[in-house]
């Protein structure tokens, strides 16, 4: 009998070492295998019949690590832009004082 929580969990080891080559951080990479190993045993998602467990697994983590690399570039970018904001806005107040606009 196939049990999928049993194979999941003996896997977490080699997980473990996936997601540190990942993400080149061990905090990062522990918090990367919990997640991977909650959507797989939550039934979030479902290894294809007859598939490689292991593979499944690894193709989750790496998903849910660009989605966590996508999520900090874009909060890098709109905090990029919002100090691009504030830096013309000063620039503009100071043009406007300096020639008598204010």
């Amino acid at each position: 009998m196939f049990d999928l929580s049993r194979e999941v969990l003996s896997l977490e080891g080699r997980l473990l070492t996936y997601a540190i080559h990942l993400s080149k951080d061990e905090a990062e990479a522990r918090e990367l295998v919990q997640h991977t190993l909650r959507n797989a045993l939550n039934g979030e998602a479902h290894p294809p019949p007859g598939g490689d467990t292991q593979l499944w697994l690894f193709g989750l983590m790496r998903n849910a690590f660009h989605s966590v690399v996508r999520r900090r570039n874009s909060l890098r970018e709109r905090g990029s832009a919002g100090r691009q904001w504030r830096a013309d806005r000063a620039e503009a107040f100071i043009y406007a004082k300096e020639n008598g606009a204010t």
